[in-house]
């Protein structure tokens, strides 16, 4: 499974390249996109990172959590992601 970074609280001035840039300071990084929402004019202040490794992803979380980005500061973890059974439940039930 691949392991993606979720970055929180990002400004409307991001873009995905300055949210590639900003996390190739620590390492390889694959893809980095930030969502978007409903209006195609603004995106939804989050979005999703992958570096090339754990450990460039570990050190990204440990050093970019609360940088600043754009006059924001971000927030940084792991997307968690349930499994395609857990889903079906959640999508049965809920």
């Amino acid at each position: 499974m691949v392991k993606k970074i979720r970055v929180g609280k990002i400004s409307s001035a991001t873009t995905d390249q300055k949210l590639f840039d900003h996390f190739s300071k620590v390492g390889t990084v694959t893809s980095a996109a930030i969502t978007q929402g409903i209006n195609p004019k603004k995106h939804t202040g989050y979005g999703y990172v992958i570096m090339g490794s754990d450990k460039e992803m570990e050190e990204a979380i440990r050093k970019l959590n609360n940088s600043l980005l754009d006059g924001n500061r971000i927030s940084v973890m792991e997307a968690h992601f349930l499994d395609q059974e857990k889903r079906q439940y959640y999508h049965r039930h809920y």
